[in-house]
C-alpha cells in the first residue's frame, strides 16, 4: 500500500473529500496561474511581432479538452520537433497538438523557444505554407499548439527509403515542395517589422498534406533580427550538418545562414539521402558527398526520380547548381532566399508544365 493510501485509510469519508476538494481546488489555481502567465507572454510577444497591430484569432483549448481529443496524449506522431506531437481529433476534425514533456521543463531557453515558435506560427498561420495554427492551450507549464493537420505526414519520413511503406515522391512533387519552402522562408525574412531567421530548416521540419502541399512547421529557434541590422549574435543552434558554417564558427546569424541550411535541404530532395549516411570508408556528409561525385551527375540522383531526372536534365542540373551555390562557405556568395525562391518558381513552370 502506498503512503498516500495509508494516509487516506485513516480519514473518515468527510475528510477524504475534503482532501480531494483541496486539491481540486489547488489543481485550478496552477492551471489559471499558468493560463495568466502564459497568456500575458504572448499577448507582448505578438504585438511585438506584429509592430502592435496583432489581431490573429486564436481559439483556447482546456487540458481537458485535448485530453479528450487526443485521447490521454496516447498517440504520439513523429519528426524531429522541439516538444512532443500527439495525433487526436477534434469530432471529426484532425489535429496535431504539440506539447512539452516535463522532462525539458526548466532546461535553460526552454520557455522562450515555445513562446518565440506560438508567437511566429500565429503570425504565419495564414501562410499556406505553415501548418495552420487553429488553438492553444495556456494551462499546461507551457502552452501547448493545436495545428490543422491531413497528413500524409512528415517530409524526412517520407523521404527515407528504409521505409516499409514509402511514398514515392516524383521529381514534380520535390520540386513544388521546396519552391513551396523557399517562399515559407522569404516571407520570413521579409513581411515583418525585421526579418525573421528560421534557424532549423530541415525536411523534419515539413509536414505534407494530403494535396501534396508543403508545410513548415516548428519555429522555436527562430531569431528576429534587431532593426537596422543584418545579423545578430546568438548561441549556436541547429544540427551540426545543416549549419551555417560562418555562424558556427562566428555565432552570427543572418538570412545567409537559412539559405545554406536550404541548400542542404535541397540536396537531400535530389538525392534521397539524409543529411549524414553511412559512406564506403566512414560516414559523410551529404554536401560532401555531392561535392565529391558532382561530375557523375545521375549517380547523384534518387534512383526513385531518375527517369523523370533524365527528362528534365536542364532543370535538375540548374537545381543542383543552385544548392551547390546556397551552400557556398562564404555568405556573402551565397545568393539571397528571395532570388533563390525565384529561381526555383522558375524551374517548377518548366518541370511542372
Amino acid at each position: 500500500m502506498t503512503l498516500k493510501k495509508r494516509v487516506l485509510s485513516f480519514l473518515n469519508k468527510k475528510e477524504q473529500e475534503d482532501i480531494k476538494l483541496i486539491r481540486s481546488v489547488l489543481q485550478e489555481e496552477i492551471k489559471l496561474s499558468r493560463f495568466l502567465r502564459n497568456g500575458s507572454v504572448l499577448q507582448e510577444g505578438l504585438l511585438a511581432a506584429s509592430n502592435g497591430k496583432y489581431d490573429v484569432p486564436i481559439r483556447g483549448f482546456t487540458v481537458e479538452e485535448l485530453m479528450e481529443a487526443t485521447k490521454g496524449f496516447s498517440q504520439s506522431f513523429p519528426g524531429d520537433h522541439n516538444g512532443v506531437m500527439f495525433r487526436g481529433h477534434l469530432g471529426k476534425r484532425p489535429i496535431l497538438v504539440r506539447k512539452w514533456p516535463e522532462s525539458v521543463m526548466f532546461l535553460p531557453g526552454i520557455y522562450r523557444e515555445v513562446i518565440c515558435d506560438a508567437v511566429i506560427t500565429a503570425m504565419m498561420s495564414h501562410h499556406k505554407n505553415v501548418l495552420r495554427l487553429i488553438g492553444w492551450c495556456l494551462e499546461f507549464e507551457y502552452p501547448a499548439l493545436v495545428y490543422e493537420y491531413t497528413g500524409p505526414g512528415i517530409l524526412s519520413c517520407i523521404l527515407d527509403s528504409t521505409n516499409k511503406n514509402p511514398t514515392i515522391l516524383s521529381w514534380k512533387t520535390r520540386v513544388k515542395i521546396v519552391s513551396d519552402i523557399g517562399n515559407a522562408i522569404v516571407y520570413l525574412h521579409t513581411s515583418f517589422p525585421t526579418p525573421i531567421i528560421h534557424r532549423d530548416l530541415k525536411p523534419s521540419k515539413v509536414i505534407i498534406d494530403e494535396h501534396g502541399v508543403a508545410k513548415l512547421v516548428d519555429f522555436s529557434l527562430a531569431v528576429v533580427l534587431p532593426p537596422g541590422e543584418s545579423r545578430v549574435v546568438d548561441f549556436v543552434y541547429g544540427t551540426p550538418v545543416f549549419l551555417d558554417p560562418e555562424y558556427y564558427e562566428s555565432s552570427f546569424v543572418t538570412e545567409k545562414s537559412d539559405v545554406y541550411s536550404f541548400g542542404i535541404f535541397l540536396l537531400m530532395l535530389l538525392t534521397g539521402k539524409t543529411a549524414f549516411f553511412e559512406h564506403p570508408g566512414g560516414h559523410i556528409s551529404i554536401l560532401e558527398y555531392v561535392r565529391h561525385n558532382k561530375g557523375l551527375f545521375i549517380k547523384l540522383v534518387d534512383p526513385r526520380i531518375e527517369e523523370e531526372a533524365e527528362i528534365y536534365f536542364d532543370q535538375t542540373f540548374e537545381f543542383l547548381d543552385l544548392a551547390l551555390a546556397c551552400t557556398n562557405a562564404n555568405g556573402e556568395d551565397r545568393p539571397n532566399m528571395i532570388d533563390v525562391a525565384k529561381q526555383l518558381r522558375s524551374i517548377e513552370k518548366q518541370v511542372c508544365k
